[in-house]
């Protein structure tokens, strides 16, 4: 059963939702549970035949829905401009949620990790991060109810091995969240982030493929198991809806106990 909540104020009706990195993982299911409303939706991926899928997706919800899908593998300022600029082509004037679920990893011990790895890692989940909020600000203002959500990782705030550039670069989106908060609150933006735990995401294979390593990741989560991504969901919209005028600033942990020990 998909993500269903009968609330006033919980209602996205007439909404323009963008997100990044919706065509899988978290944002594909965030996706599929905004599709249920009568609003507007973009997605941006870098991968079409994702996006296709997406798709595909969305209309077993709503077979009348229509998607705004942009394929764009954003890497430097010109690309993120160049979107931001492809928005205006599609006569969206204002963002009124915007989620940032864009995020890679290269997991190796420093000794062994490339700088090029390194660098890599911080350009798409920190620098690139750093433009969409720059380039969207001004799409945000225009809203009356704007709410920007970044997913950063338990990692943000906790370390772990071979984690080196990943842990490094949401660290640093988690305090990039909490600035934009302080920056924007004057717009009525809230500004706020989602640290999920280890969940079954294409981001994970690594460790989903070799059973060895999964039962001994396990170990570290109190409830035992990864978390779907449909769990992540109910937090996406609390975040996004009316229920959450005041809070910005705010980093919500989703990972089944971990960072609880």
């Amino acid at each position: 059963m998909g993500f269903q909540l009968e609330d006033k104020y919980f209602n996205f009706d007439n909404y323009n939702i963008v997100i990044f990195g919706g065509n899988s993982g978290f944002g594909l299911e965030i996706l599929k549970a905004f599709s249920r409303y009568n609003n507007k939706i973009i997605i941006v991926g870098r991968d079409q035949k994702k996006i296709n899928k997406a798709l595909k997706e969305v209309k077993k919800i709503n077979k009348n829905k229509k998607i705004i899908s942009l394929k764009a593998n954003l890497t430097n300022e010109k690309t993120v401009k160049t979107l931001f600029n492809k928005f205006k082509t599609k006569k969206i004037n204002k963002i009124d949620i915007l989620i940032n679920c864009i995020g890679i990893n290269k997991r190796n011990n420093i000794e062994n990790l490339s700088f090029q790895d390194w660098q890599e890692v911080i350009n798409i989940n920190l620098n690139i991060s750093f433009l969409i909020s720059k380039y969207s600000l001004n799409f945000l203002k225009k809203s009356n109810k704007a709410r920007m959500i970044n997913f950063t990782s338990i990692f943000s705030t906790v370390s772990f091995e071979g984690r080196t550039p990943y842990a490094s670069s949401k660290g640093g989106l988690l305090l990039l969240t909490k600035t934009l908060a302080l920056e924007w609150a004057k717009y009525n933006i809230t500004v706020n982030s989602i640290s999920p735990g280890p969940f079954l995401t294409e981001l994970n294979l690594p460790v989903l493929n070799n059973k060895k390593n999964y039962r001994e990741f396990c170990k570290n989560i109190p409830m035992g198991r990864f978390g779907n991504p449909e769990e992540i969901i109910t937090s996406v919209m609390f975040l996004s809806s009316a229920r959450s005028t005041y809070v910005t600033g705010s980093n919500i942990m989703v990972d089944g106990g971990w960072t609880s020990k």
